[in-house]
């Protein structure tokens, strides 16, 4: 019986060049675009090929990569999508509505998105088209005074808040001018604002984190605790519970634990951590199929 020979690594064959590690940009750009079509079809999929609820997925994805230019796009595409839905009825239908609440509930993300840029223009044009004759509705002008309260009309749009209490008080709206005070410290008047926002809903987080920040301004943080244990109590999305671990770390650092902060980052962006190793996998798939064949080779002749 003759024995098998053994292979060494002095027994590879020698005419085979030493992989390195090159990631060409042809490939880098074909594995992006295969991974983008393969999970744009997973979402059609999941969503049953309505293309607005896709849009909107694809939307708050966005959002939680911390892309609020293409979130506010994907936003406007799906108002876009109801719009021209809606053409073919009559506005004054019973069956219109919901459309017309879809529409105006999709340019008001869009805008808050683009005020999150910094598109404090585009953002207030999105909301005063939403204020109008077609899509009237209290939140859509609150959201415009919203942006005109970060350009320079901050007085004129806080009278026009105070007006628009006068019809119909509005959380919201009494947040938006508690927060206007305090950001001139006057902690007094923004206090009282909060208290009147979480009297009409007392789950109004904004108002809440708000008047934490105003105990904390004036070193009550036994009070601003307590407004946050009862924050903690509600049921809150990954980007809530970032909030309130921030206010709580001014309220007292001690309370907040180091891995608390990255734990809820991961949270969010869970899906953008996964995608990323898939396409690190498949930009050194050529180096690896290359190793691959180098080990297959067969001994050299003894």
């Amino acid at each position: 019986m003759v024995a098998s020979p053994t292979c060494t690594p002095n027994d590879r064959a020698p005419d085979l060049p030493t992989p390195q590690i090159v990631v060409r940009p042809l490939w880098a750009l074909l594995g992006l675009l295969t991974l983008l079509v393969l999970w744009l079809g997973l979402v059609l999929v999941q969503e049953r090929g309505d293309v607005p609820s896709a849009l909107t997925t694809i939307a708050r994805s966005a959002e939680r990569s911390g892309l609020p230019g293409l979130a506010a796009n994907c936003h406007l595409l799906t108002a876009d999508c109801y719009r021209r839905r809606l053409g073919q009825m009559d506005h004054r239908k019973a069956e219109a509505q919901p459309l017309l609440r879809a529409i105006a509930r999709s340019r008001m993300a869009a805008a808050r998105q683009l005020m999150q840029a910094g598109n404090t223009a585009g953002a207030e044009g999105i909301a005063l088209e939403g204020a109008r004759a077609d899509f009237d509705d209290v939140e859509a002008r609150i959201l415009l005074l919203e942006t005109r309260l970060q350009g320079t009309q901050t007085d004129a749009a806080r009278r026009e808040l105070m007006l628009l209490l006068l019809r119909q008080e509005h959380p919201q709206a009494l947040y938006l001018l508690g927060r206007s005070f305090e950001a001139e410290q006057r902690l007094d008047d923004a206090e009282s604002f909060f208290r009147r926002a979480l009297q009409i809903d007392p789950r109004h987080l904004a108002s809440i984190l708000g008047l934490s920040e105003v105990h904390i301004a004036r070193r009550d943080r036994p009070g601003a605790l307590a407004l946050l244990g009862q924050a903690s109590t509600l049921s809150l999305s990954a980007k809530e519970k970032r909030e309130v671990a921030r206010v709580r770390q001014q309220a007292d650092p001690s309370l907040t634990s180091r891995f608390e902060m990255p734990l809820y980052w991961c949270s969010q962006h869970y899906g953008s951590v996964v995608f990323g190793l898939i396409y690190v996998l498949f930009l050194f798939t050529p180096l690896w199929l290359s190793l691959l064949r180098e080990r297959s080779q067969p001994c050299r002749a003894h």
